[in-house]
């Protein structure tokens, strides 16, 4: 008659979660006691219930010993041994890293509260009052297991994700320019080129860019897709591919854009689309040519002043058929050209404030008649983490290209 209640008990608690009973009966215990009665008592209410592995320790030394011997998924000690108690034990265990998250049940005949302070303050995870009962056991011993399972699957699962973020991460980084590309690039076109990408997320969806054309020729882009994470990063694979395929030196930034939003407007999800600005730098002609799809204002800095350039242009990957304008400015040597992606002034300082483009445009101002040089990629990056990084929501990437 008892072994169908303990029996029907334990059906009744494991039948929620049909896929945690094997897992949970099949948990390694340790049961402490030092009246030898209390072990087999608690032993064989466990092992009527359907637990396989359970093993047993009479004083707390032994206990230490069992455990790292077996590695148990819980432990049940009494609170009062000779020798080493209850709480010994278990402040001996918190202190271990690799015993600290243990499931300890810990059992006596004490009903005090101060008692059960004591066993809590030492890291106790539950308090059973002697006499054991069956059911009241069976219930906490259960509920332990199923969490000490979940909690182990949910970091287990974590760890993975973690794991394969981390790896596209290192991607999506792999397809921006590394310091060796940047630097050949420098060396070809006589430049100075400055990228900064930070992600708001575990992924982006902000990458730069860079494309040597021909001779005299190098294409840049500074592209934002929609949205963050995965999803966003996914994208940013796709426009890479597309727009490094392009080497012709007969198209303009137009063009470049026209391909692009042609190639990939039909293959994007409904609302997912991208900002972007792709520009040609012509060493020969000493000039610069860009487009932008719906891009902040670039800004251009020649002979100690600044102008924001026009900007314009729908969104790429939105819909197909949509044209795009060029625009050329000098761009001799000592001048530069700043680009950006939207949360460099659309995020709030701890005020609430955003810099916005007129502060871009003031800023950059300040600095060159302060300064007296184009060198402004730096102090505005460290500007910007200083006064709005705590606040930032969305990927921020920062693209400046300097004629030496």
């Amino acid at each position: 008659m008892v072994t169908e209640q303990i029996h029907d008990i334990i059906s009744r608690m494991l039948g929620r979660r049909d896929s945690l009973k094997a897992a949970v009966l099949s948990a390694t215990i340790i049961v402490v006691d030092d009246m030898s009665f209390i072990r087999k008592m608690v032993g064989l209410i466990l092992q009527t219930a359907g637990f396989t592995d359970v093993h047993f320790a009479d004083d707390g030394q032994e206990a230490l010993d069992l455990v790292a011997r077996v590695d148990p998924d819980i432990l049940i000690i009494d609170l009062n041994m000779p020798g080493m108690s209850g709480i010994e034990v278990c402040n001996t265990l918190r202190a271990d890293e690799k015993t600290a998250d243990l499931p300890i049940i810990i059992q006596s005949m004490m009903e005090a509260p101060e008692d059960r302070n004591v066993a809590f303050s030492a890291g106790a995870t539950d308090y059973i009052c002697k006499p054991i009962n069956a059911p009241e056991l069976l219930a906490r011993v259960c509920i332990h297991l199923e969490n000490r399972l979940l909690i182990d699957k949910l970091t287990k699962y974590q760890k993975r994700i973690d794991t394969e973020l981390s790896l596209a991460r290192e991607m999506q980084n792999g397809i921006m320019p590394s310091e060796h590309d940047i630097a050949l690039c420098n060396e070809l076109y006589g430049l100075n080129i400055e990228g900064y990408s930070k992600a708001s997320s575990e992924l982006g969806g902000d990458i730069w860019g860079i494309n040597s054309l021909t001779e005299h020729q190098v294409g840049f882009f500074i592209l934002d897709v929609s949205g963050h994470g995965v999803g966003a990063a996914l994208n940013t694979f796709r426009f890479h591919q597309e727009i490094m395929q392009i080497k012709e030196d007969s198209l303009d930034a137009g063009d470049v854009l026209v391909r692009v939003n042609d190639q990939l407007a039909p293959r994007m999800p409904t609302g997912q689309f991208a900002t972007m600005l792709y520009g040609v730098i012509d060493i020969a002609d000493e000039t610069l040519t860009f487009a932008s799809a719906a891009q902040p204002a670039p800004f251009h800095i020649s002979d100690g002043s600044v102008a924001r350039c026009e900007s314009e242009g729908f969104l790429v990957g939105a819909m197909p058929n949509l044209k795009y304008d060029s625009h050329t400015i000098p761009f001799k040597k000592g001048d530069s050209f700043f680009t950006y992606s939207d949360a460099l002034i659309e995020t709030k300082d701890s005020e609430g404030v955003i810099l916005g483009e007129e502060g871009i445009y003031e800023y950059l101002q300040e600095h060159i008649e302060h300064e007296k040089e184009t060198q402004y990629f730096d102090p505005l990056k460290t500007y910007f983490q200083k006064n709005y990084s705590d606040n930032l929501h969305d990927d921020l990437t920062l693209l400046s290209i300097t004629r030496v």
